[in-house]
C-alpha cells in the first residue's frame, strides 16, 4: 500500500470533515510505520 495515492485522494476531496478524517488517516499510517520498524 502506497501513502501516495490517499494523499492524492484527500487533495482532491479538500472537505472540513473529510480533510479531518484524512489527517488522522495520515497519522495513524505514519504511528503504524514507526511501530512496524521497532
Amino acid at each position: 500500500m502506497t501513502p501516495f495515492l490517499p494523499t492524492i485522494l484527500c487533495v482532491m476531496a479538500t472537505g472540513g470533515s473529510m480533510l479531518i478524517t484524512c489527517y488522522a488517516y495520515a497519522l495513524l499510517t505514519r504511528l503504524l510505520k514507526c511501530l512496524s520498524e521497532l
